[in-house]
């Protein structure tokens, strides 16, 4: 159950595919996002830089970490508190916990269907 999961976390690592982005921006998850290099016309990067713009996150080639970096990296984020609850803030503005009404009533105007 990842929103039970989710709850519990103060920052995520993950990679940056859309169903991942959403959930975390929904749920107001700070995150160091680490985008799947090999990921068609490299969209996971795209992900990544949006929530990067917003101040949701930060991004890192996975070609320029190794274990040591991405430590530094997490522990000085967990250090700041201040910086974490900023970036939640952010990530939390930017999601759409009312995507799936919003796609459905476009669909339905496309077809004329009135609700």
């Amino acid at each position: 159950d990842m929103a039970s999961l989710y709850s519990q976390a103060d920052l995520v690592l993950a990679r940056a595919g859309a169903t991942s982005m959403a959930e975390l921006s929904v749920m107001g998850l700070p995150a160091v996002l680490i985008p799947y290099p090999y990921a068609a016309d490299d969209h996971q990067a795209k992900n990544a830089e949006y929530y990067v713009a917003g101040g949701g996150a930060v991004m890192y080639r996975e070609s320029e970490l190794d274990a040591e970096l991405l430590g530094k990296i997490l522990s000085q984020l967990l250090g700041d508190i201040d910086k974490l609850k900023q970036m939640a803030l952010a990530m939390k503005n930017m999601g759409q916990p009312d995507a799936t009404r919003r796609i459905l009533d476009s669909c339905m105007d496309l077809v004329g269907i009135k609700r």
